[in-house]
């Protein structure tokens, strides 16, 4: 019976390593690919916040300096165009000036996306001493953009800003949908309280003090959760506090 259990129980254990060696290689195929998907110039701000979730601090701060290649790579641009609109006049400059405009919303969402990254980099741990170069390029572009601008463009930016679904209109809609949002959660919060001391009131034995105690927690706890949940459905990164939270 010995000599039968000792080929069988290393039949098992190779079948163990080879489960978890398969599961090693997929992991990495799959970490490989979220690095690569997060790394695409023309990936949407709401998609990269869920690429950058299972990543490493280590692939954080090589996706940080992807970025900062790509926020380089668009400044260059924009400054290119801004270098050409100086010599231009009339129907021409009006053409330059919308390209610029263009460029600028492009400018916005690459400057998001690095901040994304950074953001989640910055949650997970990441050396301090490695952060802030990026934080103070990306400080350094918006300043330069703002210098490179001249009035009539800034003018035709802000007016691009206003219309637009990724600034001022969409600004607007967040705020609607996070008072909308917050009026429900304070009915819920007060609902859950009720039905709370409803519960509570059926233990006689628990002081009117540590009822009321407990009432207070079981409330701030539903409008702090709910509160999170209700920056999310108005399109606010929370993915870094459920993070904070959950350590």
């Amino acid at each position: 019976m010995t000599i039968l259990q000792k080929p069988v129980s290393l039949a098992i254990h190779m079948a163990a390593f080879l489960v978890l060696g398969l599961w090693a290689v997929m992991a990495e195929a799959s970490s490989d690919e979220m690095m690569s998907k997060a790394s695409d110039l023309k990936v949407p701000t709401s998609s990269l916040e869920l690429y950058v979730v299972p990543l490493t601090t280590a692939q954080l701060a090589e996706l940080a300096d992807v970025w900062q290649g790509h926020t380089s790579d668009t400044m260059a641009k924009f400054i290119d165009l801004n270098v050409t609109l100086e010599s231009l006049s009339g129907d021409a400059a009006e053409a330059a000036r919308r390209q610029v405009a263009t460029i600028s919303e492009e400018q916005t969402r690459v400057a998001a996306n690095y901040k994304v990254v950074i953001s989640n980099w910055t949650v997970k741990g990441g050396s301090v001493d490695d952060i802030v170069p990026h934080q103070k390029f990306l400080s350094a572009m918006a300043s330069a953009t703002l210098k490179a601008t001249d009035a009539r463009t800034m003018a035709a930016i802000v007016v691009g800003w206003l219309g637009s679904r990724d600034g001022g209109l969409g600004l607007l809609i967040q705020v609607g949908v996070f008072l909308i949002a917050l009026f429900v959660l304070l009915f819920i919060a007060r609902f859950v309280r009720n039905l709370a001391a409803r519960g509570l009131s059926r233990l006689p034995a628990m002081s009117k003090l540590l009822q009321a105690f407990v009432l207070t927690v079981v409330y701030w706890i539903t409008v702090v959760v709910g509160l999170m949940v209700a920056l999310g459905v108005a399109g606010v990164n929370v993915t870094p506090l459920f993070a904070v939270l959950g350590a």
